[in-house]
């Protein structure tokens, strides 16, 4: 068989759309998964105060803020 005429087979034709559509699915899966991660930071804003510096001395009044909160679940739940 000449390739003119095996290009005009239904199952090779099948088979070429098939590999080209998955070259196409690959390349912007690729494209996807490059811009995704700098998509989501420009999107991404943290709201309020959420990302100020804390001193130690509030760092311990919220650690032990979480603490009682953990205390009184557990004690709530036993």
């Amino acid at each position: 068989m000449h390739i003119p005429s095996l290009l005009k087979q239904p199952l090779v034709k099948q088979l070429l759309g098939a590999g080209a559509g998955a070259l196409v699915a690959l390349a912007l899966y690729s494209a996807y998964a490059a811009a995704a991660p700098r998509v989501t930071a420009l999107i991404v804003r943290i709201p309020g105060d959420a990302a100020r510096t804390y001193t130690d001395e509030e760092r311990e009044q919220n650690l032990a803020r979480l603490v009682e909160l953990v205390r009184e679940s557990l004690t709530q739940y036993q």
